[in-house]
C-alpha cells in the first residue's frame, strides 16, 4: 500500500495577495481625505471671484489675483497626489523642501481657512514672534497641516467663537499652536487624533459630519 502526495508552495502567492490587500486598504484610507483637501483652496478662490465681480472689485484685483494664483498652485499639487495612486498605495508622499518663512506658510493657511472662519463668525487672533523664523520645509504640506487645524477649529466651535494661531521659537525649533473655544477633544481620544480617518465626536449630535 502506498500513496502519492503533491505539495505546491503558495507562499509567494499568499504574500502577493496580502500586499494587494494592504495596497487596497491604503487606497481606501488615503483617497477620501483628499476630497476636503481639494475643497479647502476652492473656498477662498470662489470668494475672490465673487469679490472681483463687485463694482469696487478692481481696487483689490491685484491682491485677489495673487491669492487665486497661490490657491490654484495648491490645488494642482493636491490633484497630482490624487492622480498618483501608486504613490498613495505605497504610503509615499514626496516632500519638496525649500527655504521659506513660517509667517508666509501661516498666512496661506489662514487665507485658505478664512471662508470657514468667517462663516462661523469666529474671531481669529494670530500671534507671531518679531523675528523672522525660516524653515527648510514643504510649503504645500505645512499649509495643509495648519489649514486643516484651523478648519477643524472653525467647524467644532460654536458660532461667534475664538481661534488663536501662534508660533514661538523654542530650543532651536519652532512650535506652532492652534487653540479654539470649541468643544475640544476628550483626553481618552488624544492618542487617536493622528489616525487616517479619526473623529472624536463622530456620534455626537453637536459634531458636524465629515472626517474630523
Amino acid at each position: 500500500r502506498g500513496h502519492v502526495g503533491i505539495s505546491i508552495d503558495v507562499t509567494g502567492a499568499a504574500e502577493a495577495e496580502g500586499a494587494l490587500r494592504v495596497a487596497d486598504r491604503r487606497k481606501a484610507e488615503s483617497l477620501p481625505p483628499l476630497a476636503p483637501e481639494l475643497r479647502n483652496p476652492l473656498a477662498p478662490t470662489s470668494n475672490a471671484v465673487h469679490l472681483l465681480r463687485r463694482p469696487d472689485g478692481r481696487r483689490s484685483a491685484d491682491r485677489m489675483v495673487e491669492m487665486v494664483g497661490r490657491q490654484v498652485r495648491q490645488i494642482v499639487r493636491l490633484v497630482d497626489d490624487l492622480l498618483d495612486v501608486s504613490r498613495i498605495t505605497q504610503g509615499k508622499l514626496e516632500l519638496r523642501c525649500e527655504q521659506l518663512a513660517l509667517a508666509e506658510v501661516l498666512a496661506m493657511a489662514a487665507e485658505t481657512s478664512m471662508p470657514a472662519i468667517e462663516a462661523g463668525r469666529h474671531e481669529l487672533t494670530v500671534s507671531l514672534p518679531e523675528e523672522t523664523l525660516m524653515l527648510e520645509a514643504d510649503k504645500v504640506r505645512l499649509t495643509q497641516v495648519f489649514g486643516n487645524l484651523l478648519n477643524n477649529a472653525a467647524r467644532y466651535t460654536d458660532r461667534g467663537g475664538r481661534i488663536w494661531l501662534g508660533a514661538r521659537h523654542q530650543d532651536g525649533q519652532v512650535a506652532v499652536s492652534v487653540r479654539d473655544s470649541g468643544i475640544g477633544i476628550p483626553a481618552a481620544k488624544l492618542a487617536h487624533v493622528v489616525g487616517m480617518v479619526s473623529q472624536a465626536h463622530r456620534r455626537s449630535a453637536r459634531g458636524p459630519a465629515g472626517l474630523g
